[in-house]
């Protein structure tokens, strides 16, 4: 875990070092049991329920939605995460992840932005990247970044982190997320 440092918001980074997570159940889980030791561990230096914002790319989306529930978790954004289907199923163990991940998701209240980069993404699949919606579940939104105001083409997988149309947008939500503090308030910068 790596903080930048900041004055109003901080924000701690989780790399995985590019782990091939979306071919083996395992790795995912770690993935999944380090972050959550992580986000505990970044808590303890804020006071008593400071809520964390999430943003993840791919792999690290299914990370972010298999802790749901987690009250500590006040939102999801994630980038180019295959929601409803695995890449490959080499393994057991990652349809485990995901059928827990998606039951999560259909009856979580945890805002979720899904952000799919559409046809140049040729690793994730656009039908992968739509948010399952559930009787229960909260704000769901998928975005195709064609749609995105002032990004006027979809965009590969890797460059979904790096493209400025996308990247400035992210940022902008991330920064106005930080500044509400009400699930109704956090829908609306969604």
């Amino acid at each position: 875990v790596e903080s930048v440092n900041c004055n109003l918001y901080c924000f701690f980074l989780v790399e995985f070092n590019e782990d091939l997570s979306a071919f083996h159940g395992p790795t995912l889980e770690s993935e999944a049991a380090y972050t959550s030791q992580a986000i505990s561990y970044v808590l303890s230096l804020y006071p008593p329920n400071t809520p964390i914002i999430i943003m993840a790319h791919s792999m690290g989306g299914i990370v972010a939605t298999s802790l749901l529930p987690d009250p500590r978790i006040a939102a999801i954004i994630t980038m180019s995460t295959p929601h409803t289907l695995p890449p490959a199923r080499f393994d057991r163990r990652i349809a485990d992840i995901y059928s827990s991940s998606l039951k999560s998701v259909a009856l979580d209240q945890t805002p979720i932005l899904s952000l799919c980069g559409g046809a140049t993404d040729m690793m994730i699949p656009s039908e992968s990247c739509v948010l399952p919606e559930g009787p229960g579940a909260g704000y769901r939104k998928t975005v195709f970044t064609t749609s995105l105001e002032g990004c006027w083409t979809g965009v590969g997988h890797q460059v979904m982190v790096w493209c400025h149309q996308v990247r400035w947008r992210v940022a902008r939500a991330a920064l106005e997320l930080g500044a509400v503090s009400t699930t109704l308030q956090r829908i609306a910068v969604l």
